[in-house]
């Protein structure tokens, strides 16, 4: 078995009889917190409050909507999407996103904002870590 340095944390490889070679990135621990998603209604919600001199880190968001809304994921005041169609027949009725080791990022200083254009319920949840 052998560990290389990489970044914030380290690799493990390890070859295997058969010829294989295994890693396992062991990055640096972080400390995930969650915030609850709660809207019921239509334009701006905070959903998690950016930090002076801090970056916010997405790791994964899950919701679900009643009723029709477009939703836009805002960086502070600046769209990371565009307006996303839920609710109507045809439509999706939630959603589940995993960013794993490569969360989304935020500007310094930025607060998650969510942005419902015609009033919805969307409930739900996002995971991620300050620094």
């Amino acid at each position: 078995q052998m560990i290389a340095v990489y970044g914030d944390g380290f690799v493990s490889l390890e070859g295997t009889t058969d010829g294989a070679l295994k890693t396992q990135n062991e990055r640096e621990r972080k400390t995930v917190t969650s915030a609850p998603i709660e809207i019921d209604g239509e334009g701006d919600t905070t959903i998690v409050t950016g930090v002076p001199g801090q970056k916010i880190k997405l790791t994964s968001i899950m919701f679900t909507v009643k009723g029709e809304t477009n939703i836009t994921f805002m960086n502070g005041a600046a769209a990371i999407t565009g307006p996303m169609d839920f609710g109507a027949d045809g439509e999706p009725s939630g959603m589940v996103s995993n960013h794993g080791f490569l969360p989304y990022e935020f500007t310094e200083e930025a607060s998650f904002v969510i942005n419902l254009v015609g009033a919805a319920v969307v409930s739900g949840y996002v995971t991620g870590y300050i620094e």
